[in-house]
């Protein structure tokens, strides 16, 4: 059980990594959902840029639950493919930041205004995430 709920050596097959992102997209919507309900949300005024000071506890939870369940379901389906997870992860986070950097110092290659990413950034995202869910489990 453990195994599951914190990814040591645990292997996720095509099915069940669709499945538990579902499962965590279903999650984490109730999370925001009673986050918002409760009033821990800040409002924003409208035409106001939203700040760090605007973050709360339940907010800041929410995010470090939903990071370590996203790193955890990518890690367990990385080695359920045979792959290291530990380098493809930083590997994926470090194109990332590159992507984003790159976005920031040149406006005209984002996606768009308000856009952090480039498309070749957007394309790594869809071929890891592709490989993921399509990519066969390896045998060992």
């Amino acid at each position: 059980m453990l195994d599951y709920l914190f990814g040591f050596n645990a292997r996720l097959g095509r099915l069940q990594f669709l499945l538990a992102c579902i499962a965590l997209a279903v999650v984490m919507t109730a999370i925001c959902v009673a986050i918002a309900a409760s009033g821990h949300f800040p409002r924003i005024v409208r035409g106001s840029q939203p700040s760090w000071e605007m973050l709360t506890w339940p907010i800041i939870c929410a995010s470090i639950f939903f990071v370590w369940a996203t790193v955890n379901l990518y890690a367990m389906r990385l080695r359920d493919i045979g792959w290291d997870a530990v380098c493809v992860i930083v590997g994926w986070i470090a194109i990332v930041i590159v992507d984003g950097i790159i976005a920031m110092k040149v406006p005209s290659w984002s996606l768009g205004p308000g856009h952090h990413g480039t498309v070749l950034g957007s394309i790594v995202n869809l071929v890891v995430y592709g490989a993921l869910l399509f990519w066969p489990s390896s045998d060992a």
